[in-house]
């Protein structure tokens, strides 16, 4: 069969259509691609533990670990937590908040910066320290807080006293008197922090939720945790350190219980 110019101009009209087209969808050939090619792994850290806390940041939770992209490389915009207590399935969910430092220290004050995305490529694979805190829960408590240290502020103007010319060593005994002398104002705002506290003792699912952009994935990883009757004990205590640290009470010791990771069944 011949083929006449007619036939060799449309083919060529053809071929050159079916170029465009590939060049028009490579991009998103490109992206389908990568989006299924990308895969993380997360292995906590050796002996580390689930980090469960109660604050003026509202209940939080610490991570430690590596992570690993495997397949292409991947930038991780954010990570989350999700919490739901297996009695009641009672859940709440964790925004990540700090990067911690990695290196244990000797020093109480450890070394933080706000968590933000960061890249991932295939040949590094990236420590983490991130804690992880459950801020519409602090979000409900935080104007009663807000109420006490304008309690405090009034009652140290009513003495006529100034809290920075106050040695660091007498402000305890000073918040103290003011508790005495406030107390039933100050048990009701303790009541409305004490009543959003949720570790009590049982078993607790943790689903840790990672976010990457090109490609747009969201990758789950679950574990079970569990919390003793004591160390829930322990926790709720922090509420208490949450009307100090509302009042600039220097040192306030935070209580944290470090529950073993389990398989999620």
């Amino acid at each position: 069969m011949a083929w006449t110019g007619d036939d060799l101009r449309n083919y060529a009209t053809v071929f050159a259509a079916i170029i465009a087209l590939i060049a028009l969808f490579r991009p998103d050939v490109a992206r389908l691609i990568a989006r299924y090619r990308l895969r993380l792994d997360v292995h906590p850290a050796a002996a580390s533990r689930v980090e469960v806390g109660f604050s003026n940041f509202g209940p939080t939770i610490g991570l430690q670990g590596t992570i690993r992209a495997i397949g292409t490389d991947a930038f991780i915009t954010t990570a989350r937590i999700i919490i739901e207590r297996v009695a009641d399935h009672l859940r709440h969910e964790f925004d990540w908040a700090v990067f911690r430092q990695l290196a244990l220290s000797a020093s109480s004050q450890q070394g933080v910066e706000l968590a933000s995305g960061f890249a991932l490529p295939m040949q590094s694979p990236r420590r983490f320290n991130v804690q992880f805190h459950d801020t519409a829960t602090a979000q409900r408590y935080n104007q009663a807080l807000i109420d006490l240290h304008q309690l405090w502020v009034t009652y140290l103007q009513g003495q006529g006293i100034i809290l920075a010319n106050t040695q660091p060593g007498q402000i305890r005994p000073l918040y103290d008197t003011f508790h005495t002398a406030e107390n039933a104002k100050i048990a009701s705002l303790y009541q409305l922090v004490e009543r959003e506290f949720y570790w009590i003792e049982g078993t607790y699912r943790l689903t840790f939720l990672v976010r990457t952009s090109r490609p747009e994935r969201e990758f789950k990883f679950d574990h079970t945790f569990d919390l003793t009757a004591g160390e829930s004990a322990s926790l709720r205590l922090n509420a208490i350190g949450c009307l100090l640290a509302a009042c600039n009470v220097p040192d306030v010791i935070f209580n944290f219980a470090y529950a073993r990771y389990a398989a999620a069944a």
